[in-house]
């Protein structure tokens, strides 16, 4: 063209005119070619969003409808005659129901007599085959089927098929059955389902225990062995559960339910509805109870329940040093990847391993009716710990992790909506919606009652106590000391975080610590300080703790002064003060002794001083009166008795005297 040449998937010069047919714009370069509308190049392709859980509980399949009547339906006789002498069970009646070659029925209702144990060789359904297997009268002696693990001779036999295997089109109901795994060592499934194949197990229970049939009629049980394989491996399109209970069994790096479809394929479905899955918890080298990928799963109205086994171990450590106790787990009891799964009035407990896992690009919806609680693991001692394992949200890159739920749905075991939902969530491959986005401490939620802080006796460091509930040693609890006034340089910090288990020394409970942080480049005597109580929340920030009614979370330090004495030094001074006064106190007292007893010694001096005087006047008087005439008699006598008074006076004065000298 005259204004330029055209852009072609070979030939693009810059300012070239682009075309506009869709198909001309194939490998020219966006920068030379901005996209159109229908464009066929990659670049230009909308980006298609993530699907996101829904709802709406997902579509699944009907089971292929089957009506037995007298049509299609073969009753099998029992003659006692044929039962094994050893196992007292009929073997492979079923099989030569399913097998008859005078019968060209590929659909047949098979009724067995209750009460009685079938051993069959592996069971095999194939394309267009539909077969339902149930007693002929239903009542509480269920009938039991089991894989024939033996010769005629009574020798082991190994396993090299699964009991059931269905494939192609093929399709069997099994109703009102116990199906026994196997005893022996295997790599096979018990049931097996591929292609587009569909089970339907109806009022049937699945056990691993040992059944024998007794010659009283009794059906016993003993415990069984260890289990290598699954009870249902599906690969198929449809596999059905109705009032369904799996008994707990110990597996060994399998799973119980495997639903493992394929990448890109939506027909493959599982649904179970009115079942019981009971869980053996403590299984060392154990996948998760029911694992699904690829699949479309819904439960509903039915139960996960966690059966413990005793893991007490007799060479237990016993320590009273605070501990760091991780909180996180890996295991599950149900794990979803790349899967659509959907739960609705189904109850998640006592799983101590964990109850539910979420992987790369699954999607799972929880309804309100849905309860997580007592999924709490197991110490050595035997005790279930106070911590909870609920939910792992776990996506990879490009593969996101996503569950829709409510905060509702984790409860204590009384019943009330626990603020504790222990979710283990990748901040970066998760995604949660639903009220439970709101949350914003996903693992649990300390709350706070009260706060001291004041130095430590000897004034090395500050000690904390703390009170409130839900304070696990899970890491995700700090203390912030923080500096009160802004008066410090600007090299210097104003605020320092510690790990609360790394300052702790008593933290027996989750409602009370003792902790103590020593002197540092922060926390110094003379400083004023403050201290709070902060939590990890879910996108790994921390935020201070949440109080509860009426409490507190942050606290002054107290009594860490510069000018304060150390308790030992106050211990000393007071001791040298008590002794300083005992001692003035006993020189008082022997002075005060000294200076009584020397005025009662001049006392004493005295009063014989003054009856020696007396004497010598009386014997001067008497001289006096020998030379002077004598005068009347009356005044001779008076005089006389005048010097026996002033004689016994003086005598007296110097017995009390003497008298009080003794009392000194």
């Amino acid at each position: 063209p005259d204004d330029g040449c055209i852009c072609t998937e070979t030939n693009y010069p810059y300012k070239c005119i682009c075309p506009k047919e869709p198909e001309s714009l194939i490998k020219i370069p966006t920068d030379r070619c901005p996209c159109i509308d229908n464009d066929l190049r990659d670049q230009c392709k909308p980006v298609e969003e993530d699907p996101k859980p829904s709802e709406e509980e997902p579509d699944i399949d009907d089971y292929p409808e089957f009506v037995g009547d007298e049509t299609n339906t073969k009753k099998v006789e029992n003659d006692d005659k044929e039962k094994d002498p050893e196992t007292n069970a009929f073997k492979n009646k079923i099989n030569d129901a399913i097998n008859d070659q005078d019968d060209e029925r590929t659909s047949l209702d098979i009724l067995v007599v209750p009460n009685e144990i079938y051993e069959e060789k592996p069971i095999q359904i194939s394309d267009g085959q539909q077969y339902i297997i149930e007693p002929d009268n239903i009542n509480n002696e269920y009938p039991v089927l089991r894989c024939q693990e033996s010769d005629e001779r009574g020798q082991p036999t190994p396993i090299y098929e699964p009991l059931v295997g269905i494939s192609g089109t093929g399709s069997m109901e099994i109703k009102a059955f116990v199906i026994q795994h196997f005893q022996q060592s295997t790599l096979q499934p018990l049931l097996y389902i591929k292609g587009d194949g569909s089970l339907l197990l109806n009022n049937v229970s699945l056990s691993g225990d040992q059944y024998e049939k007794q010659s009283t009629g009794e059906i016993t049980t003993s415990s069984g062995s260890e289990k290598t394989t699954p009870y249902i491996h599906s690969a198929g399109k449809l596999v059905v559960l109705d009032n369904v209970v799996i008994e707990p069994s110990q597996f060994k790096g399998c799973n119980a339910i495997l639903l493992n479809g394929f990448s890109g394929q939506v027909k493959n479905q599982f649904k179970a509805q009115d079942s019981q899955f009971q869980v053996l918890n403590n299984i060392k080298d154990s996948l998760s109870f029911l694992e699904a990928q690829y699949f479309n799963v819904v439960i509903k109205s039915s139960s996960f329940l966690g059966k413990d086994k005793n893991t007490v171990n007799a060479n237990k450590v016993i320590t009273n040093a605070v501990t760091k106790e991780t909180c996180e787990w890996s295991s599950s009891s149900i794990n979803i990847v790349d899967s659509t799964t959907f739960f609705d009035g189904v109850i998640f407990t006592n799983l101590g391993d964990g109850a539910l896992r979420i992987g790369n690009k699954g999607l799972v919806t929880l309804k309100d009716s849905v309860s997580f609680y007592g999924n709490n693991p197991i110490d050595t001692n035997g005790n279930k710990k106070s911590i909870a394992r609920n939910i792992i949200c776990q996506g990879v890159p490009g593969g996101l992790a996503q569950l829709l739920a409510n905060t509702s749905q984790f409860k204590e075991a009384s019943g009330e909506v626990s603020k504790n939902k222990w979710i283990l969530a990748d901040k970066d491959y998760c995604l949660i919606s639903g009220s439970l986005n709101n949350e914003k401490t996903l693992l649990f939620t300390p709350e706070i009652q009260s706060i001291t802080a004041k130095g430590n006796k000897d004034k090395t460091g500050i000690d904390i106590e703390l009170k409130g509930k839900s304070l696990f040693k899970c890491g995700k609890l700090f203390l912030l000391v923080s500096l009160k006034t802004q008066s410090a340089k600007n090299d210097e910090i104003t605020s320092k975080e510690y790990p609360l288990e790394d300052v702790a020394q008593t933290w027996d409970d989750e409602e009370t610590v003792s902790a103590s942080i020593l002197e540092d480049d922060l926390v110094k005597k003379g400083a004023k300080l403050s201290v709070s109580v902060r939590t990890e929340t879910k996108d790994g920030s921390h935020q201070d703790a949440d109080i509860i009614g009426g409490g507190k979370n942050t606290a002054d330090v107290e009594g860490f002064g510069k000018g304060g004495l150390t308790t030992t030094v106050l211990i000393i001074i007071i001791v040298v003060v008590v002794v300083v006064v005992l001692v003035l106190v006993i020189v008082l007292i022997i002075v005060c002794v000294y200076c009584m007893h020397k005025r009662s010694k001049a006392e004493n001096d005295e009063s014989n001083y003054q009856a020696a005087g007396s004497s010598n006047a009386i014997e001067s008087n008497n001289w006096d009166n020998a030379e002077q005439p004598k005068k009347k008699e009356h005044s001779s006598k008076h005089h006389h008795k005048h010097g026996k008074k002033s004689s016994k006076k003086h005598k007296k004065e110097k017995e009390m005297g003497i008298q009080k000298e003794n009392k000194w």
